[in-house]
């Protein structure tokens, strides 16, 4: 009978073990989303970066891949008069305690104050532009918490540059053909040879031939 009470004891403190650790569990706060509005626009992303409490003595961070995660996957056009707001969602706690955007290209920081939605008021020349937005919380569940979310934002459309004319080289004078004084030909003087008279066979008569040998004298 005692055993049997004991086992009776056991078995309602554990359910009362596991009723109050749910209990616990469903006290702790919900992490908020931030959104994107502009104009009449709303847009998302996946959170970028966060440390939130799971439990009361469990914070998680993640991801752990931050450069990858806060690269936009959409980028809202912005046009002439659109109002931008970050909206700050789903959350079980207080207003943060610190609100900023910061523009990634620059590394300029916006105050957007302590409110659960603020109006980012940047004036920017035409093109793309990534800004990350923190919120901050001083105590959830005992933790210091935060979560962060990048948006891309596209102001003026897309830059189409205007094409550039090709100068035109300033023409060329037609340079004046240079008149080559071409040497006038030397005369050659020709020698005529003077004709040979006779032979000399031809020029002595035949008695004048003088025959040597020994019948001369």
């Amino acid at each position: 009978m005692i055993k049997r009470r004991t086992l009776l004891v056991i078995v309602v403190m554990f359910f009362v073990i596991l009723a109050v650790s749910a209990c616990g569990g469903e006290s702790v706060a919900k992490r908020p989303v931030i959104k994107l509005q502009v104009g009449s626009q709303t847009y998302e992303e996946d959170v970028a970066f966060y440390c939130w409490p799971e439990a009361s003595d469990d914070l998680a961070c993640g991801p752990t891949d931050f450069a990858q995660a806060a690269v936009p996957a959409n980028f809202a056009a912005v046009g002439p008069g659109d109002e931008i707001r970050f909206v700050i969602e789903g959350a079980d706690v207080d207003a943060p305690s610190r609100f900023t955007a910061t523009l990634l290209e620059s590394g300029q920081q916006t105050n957007l104050g302590t409110t659960n939605e603020a109006v980012y008021d940047m004036a920017l020349p035409d093109a793309q532009y990534s800004v990350r937005v923190d919120a901050e919380y001083d105590d959830v569940e005992g933790h210091k918490a935060n979560v962060s979310y990048v948006f891309g934002l596209e102001y003026g459309g897309v830059v189409v540059m205007a094409p550039t004319d090709t100068p035109t080289p300033p023409p060329t004078d037609t340079p004046v053909p240079t008149v080559t004084n071409t040497p006038q030909p030397t005369a050659t003087f020709t020698i005529t040879p003077t004709p040979l008279g006779p032979p000399l066979a031809e020029a002595l008569e035949p008695d004048t031939y003088v025959h040597a040998g020994p019948d001369s004298n």
